[in-house]
């Protein structure tokens, strides 16, 4: 048995993987560590010792069930890195800042680094990215620095074992590694003065085995950390020619396939997968921390005049019913819902088209889910022919949870849509990693996907 752990930026999720007879003992579900209200201005860091807790707790958990976990995999959120004992999150923006010279530091990176050099790693310089957050941070005093810099995972798999290793699918995202050659960019570290840090050691294999350690008495292997991204595309069982939509915290949209002759989206990367293949993303798309912004706005108005609290999840759940009761009818209102930075845009989002008649929260929540509805569309679009859109698969708890964004994104494609295989495509796909460490040489495409049956964890 494997235990897979699913680290996000809302919530930690495990499952014990039985390759054998098919099945995920869901364990439960943690509340992921956060920065706090109080955090600073373009701030998200977190202590990475809170990550250790809860994975050393998820493991004890597991093992005290009776369990015989012989492995543990990790699907982690990717672009974010643990300096010191501080993992910066991905929705970190420290570059957004301004340098000594009153430009922002990202601004600083794009003078320094050319197109050519960036488009080695498959990213664009953007504020999520791990490059520029980390060039943000160290400032000026970045020359000789000697730190050691980890993945979230790599933070974790070296707290287990002692070796700082990560999969590709989590180092490409900071924006180092050369697609090429597989490995950290030379040429971009001395650009960036980072020559003299030390970084994680690039699995070889998807299947490495990083290391082990003893829980119990018993011997546990570590493998390495997956992008949580391609984790959940692994989950989704789509095929060539499929986009997917994964709306999640974060949201993007994934072009399978053959990446050549696409267009280059302006937000367009390349994506390291497995078995030595990439994909196409499109990242920043409407997603749910932008809902979650307005929903904010309603919990507060509401308390402030009644008096009660309702979750951000309730009130979610309520604004889906509201657009599904305004389908069609916006009656004028326009929704941005750009609450964001984005590369090219800072001013914020909107509601427009305001009369005397038709501001009610029906036609405000349905403006919303059309706005994301038809961001994805152009995008898709943007990218690539829309003739060549086989169909699309809808992924992530947004999707999953908003039907009513599902059937405007229907009504707005024309595409044959379906959602993917499970509700948690994590699991899914974590689950044909493990049958791959169990039957080594393998081949993903043969690992039945469909096959796993999830139930609720318990003793044994």
């Amino acid at each position: 048995m494997y235990l897979g752990i699913d680290i996000g930026s809302t919530s930690v999720k495990s499952v014990v993987l039985d390759v054998g007879r098919q099945k995920g003992y869901v364990l439960g579900r943690r509340e992921s560590p956060g920065p706090g209200r109080e955090r600073e201005p373009h701030s998200c860091r977190i202590p990475a010792e809170k990550y250790y807790e809860l994975v050393s707790g998820l493991l004890e958990e597991a093992m005290g069930m009776g369990y015989t976990v012989e492995g543990i995999i990790f699907s982690t959120q990717m672009h974010g890195f643990v300096l010191g004992d501080t993992y910066v999150s991905w929705q970190d923006t420290s570059c957004l800042k301004k340098n000594p010279d009153g430009i922002s530091y990202l601004d600083e990176l794009k003078e320094k680094i050319s197109r050519e050099d960036i488009r080695r790693t498959g990213v664009y310089l953007k504020p999520s990215l791990g490059l520029c957050n980390l060039y943000a941070i160290l400032g000026e005093g970045n020359q000789g620095r000697e730190e050691e810099i980890f993945t979230l995972g790599s933070y974790l798999i070296h707290r287990l074992t002692g070796r700082n290793c990560c999969h590709i699918t989590n180092a490409a995202p900071w924006g180092l590694v050369d697609l090429e050659t597989k490995d950290w960019d030379p040429e971009l570290l001395r650009k960036l003065s980072f020559d003299r840090m030390r970084f994680p050691e690039i699995a070889r294999e998807d299947t490495q085995v990083c290391g082990s350690f003893f829980c119990q008495g018993k011997e546990i292997k570590v493998f390495p950390d997956y992008g949580d991204q391609q984790v959940s595309v692994l989950g989704c069982g789509a095929d060539c020619g499929d986009v997917i939509i994964n709306a999640a915290t974060a949201a993007q949209i994934i072009f399978m396939g053959d990446t050549e002759g696409r267009r280059w989206a302006p937000a367009g990367e390349i994506r390291p997968y497995f078995e030595n293949t990439c994909y196409l993303t499109v990242s920043n798309m409407p997603s749910g921390r932008n809902l979650e912004v307005i929903a904010q706005f309603i919990q507060e108005t509401v308390e402030y005049i009644t008096g009660e609290t309702y979750s951000n999840l309730r009130i979610l759940e309520k604004m889906a019913l509201a657009g599904q009761m305004g389908y069609g009818k916006s009656d004028g209102l326009a929704a941005d819902i750009r609450f964001y930075p984005l590369p090219g845009w800072d001013r914020g989002g909107s509601i427009t088209g305001i009369t005397g008649e038709n501001l009610h929260i029906a036609q405000a929540a349905y403006a919303v889910y059309e706005n994301m509805a038809d961001t994805y569309w152009k995008t898709i679009r943007e990218t690539t022919a829309a003739s060549q859109v086989k169909g699309i698969v809808f992924a992530g708890g947004v999707l999953w949870n908003t039907p009513v964004l599902c059937e405007i994104i229907r009504g707005k494609t024309g595409k044959p849509c379906r959602f993917s295989g499970g509700k948690d495509e994590v699991f899914y796909g974590l689950f044909r990693i493990a049958c791959c460490l169990a039957e080594p040489g393998i081949a993903l495409k043969d690992t039945g996907y469909g096959t796993l049956r999830l139930e609720r964890g318990g003793d044994l």
